[in-house]
């Protein structure tokens, strides 16, 4: 059994920038582009200890047009589950740390 959550998508430019518009002129979202559009979901929302799951979900990934795109919505809504843009929950908490990091170094600098 997974831990598929529903999505709670909340598109916002300001969030992430443009990467982030609903929908692109045509009327597409980059969801639309996705590798993993036509995978069965519980594939990306492993149960902890489950890294077979998690290498073959990164490996749709790794061939994605919109990785980017995927990921860049996963941190802007602080996505908790799953693997999103390649990434696994850790991968984000680390990155989420990192650039906190680099912003209080920054702020240090300024001062």
């Amino acid at each position: 059994m997974s831990r598929l959550r529903s999505a709670r998508v909340q598109w916002s430019d300001d969030a992430a920038g443009p990467l982030l518009a609903a929908e692109d002129a045509a009327g597409l979202s980059w969801r639309d582009a996705a590798a993993c559009a036509s995978v069965d979901p519980a594939l990306f929302f492993p149960e902890d200890g489950q890294e077979e799951w998690v290498a073959a979900a990164r490996s749709v990934c790794g061939s994605c047009p919109v990785r980017g795109e995927c990921l860049a919505d996963a941190l802007a809504r602080d996505e908790q589950w799953g693997v999103w843009g390649g990434t696994s929950e850790q991968d984000r908490r680390r990155m989420r740390r990192a650039a906190r990091s680099a912003a209080r170094d920054r702020k240090g600098l300024a001062a």
